[in-house]
């Protein structure tokens, strides 16, 4: 390739501070070898353990699933394991229920020999309160439910943070609380800078994205399936508690959510 035909497309873009660059190629792998990497299931199964909650520091109660590897008569092994800890918005009774990246546990991780905890953050899912996403109490609440799957009879200590998304930034704050069981994070595509990604793309206005994800996130919450089903009762007053905060909501806290994520 010449040095005239790489210009017009692979730049690195710039920032405020320093001008874009060109990409060199690599030419070469350094005589790198690609051989491919495949393990055994340690465990033939997983068994998800009914629905728990947890108490915060204010008595709120987070709804948990645990998963944990199971034997191949599908009984739960309860000997420790390294812990995946996936925090979601989007409802693990529900969306997570049809698809892992939405807080769904992932067997490549459960039969390798991993537990994986996933909570409904804060006001989503089955989980009480008030959500307001990211924020101070959200990352508060990650603390506290990280150290409580590091201290249960199933999990080793070790605790890994991972998800897509929305999952991805409660995976990287998560790591923030810097908890000492946290041993590694993997968050994927999760927000860059909230003013670019979101609110402002390429300069313009984008009146769409947020309004139409944080009625998705609000509709998830109304139906928290877990709660209903373990508390028919509880769970109907949980959802109704839930539409009220959803009506509450103002137009200007969602402009104000992405800033909040920005700075």
């Amino acid at each position: 390739m010449t040095q005239s035909a790489i210009t017009l497309k692979n730049t690195k873009l710039g920032t405020r501070q320093f001008e874009s660059q060109v990409q060199r190629p690599l030419l070469t792998n350094a005589d790198a070898k690609w051989s491919n990497y495949t393990r055994d299931y340690d465990y033939p199964n997983m068994v998800t353990l009914p629905v728990q909650w947890i108490k915060m520091r204010d008595d709120t109660k987070i709804a948990i699933r645990v998963t944990l590897p199971a034997d191949e008569n599908k009984q739960p092994v309860y000997k420790p394991h390294p812990v995946i800890l996936i925090q979601t918005a989007y409802d693990t009774g529900l969306a997570g229920q049809i698809v892992d990246m939405a807080g769904g546990p992932n067997p490549e991780f459960v039969r390798h020999g991993y537990a994986t905890v996933v909570a409904d953050v804060r006001g989503t899912g089955s989980s009480e309160g008030g959500w307001q996403a990211f924020d101070s109490i959200e990352q508060q609440d990650s603390f506290e439910i990280i150290d409580w799957a590091s201290k249960q009879s199933w999990s080793n200590g070790n605790i890994g943070l991972y998800g897509v998304s929305y999952l991805g930034i409660t995976s990287l704050l998560g790591a923030y609380t810097q908890h000492p069981a946290v041993k590694a994070a993997f968050p994927m595509v999760p927000i860059g800078e909230g003013y670019r990604d979101i609110l402002f793309n390429g300069g313009q206005l984008n009146p769409n994205f947020i309004p139409l994800w944080m009625s998705l996130i609000g509709l998830l919450g109304a139906l928290p399936v877990d709660a209903i089903q373990n508390d028919p009762v509880n769970g109907i007053t949980l959802r109704l508690d839930k539409i009220q905060h959803l009506l509450k909501a103002k137009p200007h806290h969602q402009i104000i959510l992405v800033f909040k994520i920005s700075f």
